[in-house]
């Protein structure tokens, strides 16, 4: 099972594609906001909805909410900086991420309490 620091991490293909699959099976609603700026950050979105609607990683580990909206952050500005190391015709959407991960951050630290369904509401 992988632990929550090794979640950290960015992750293979092969887990962004369970994540996927995840989020479709928990018809998870992606991102909220502006299709053409946020689809550049959907797989953390689906991430972020699967730890929020199971409590858990997909290993089936525990997450906290706050490891969850700090997650969520962490991979938005991963997503950001591989998007500007990889020069796509797309990249000046993931210039946008590094603010967007702190606005995003805080909106779901500040109104999404009721929507985390893990045991353990804040992480404190």
């Amino acid at each position: 099972m992988m632990t929550y620091t090794q979640l950290l991490q960015r992750q293979p293909s092969a887990y962004w594609e369970h994540v996927h699959a995840m989020a479709y099976w928990l018809r998870s609603d992606g991102c909220s906001g502006p299709a053409r700026l946020t689809q550049a950050y959907k797989p953390a979105c689906l991430e972020h909805d699967i730890h929020y609607r199971t409590g858990q990683m997909l290993g089936g580990l525990d997450i906290t909410r706050k490891q969850a909206d700090d997650l969520f952050w962490r991979r938005m500005r991963q997503m950001a900086w591989d998007g500007l190391c990889w020069w796509k015709p797309t990249t000046w959407l993931h210039l946008i991420g590094f603010p967007m991960s702190w606005w995003r951050w805080a909106a779901v630290r500040d109104f999404a309490e009721s929507a985390y369904k893990g045991n353990n509401p804040n992480g404190d």
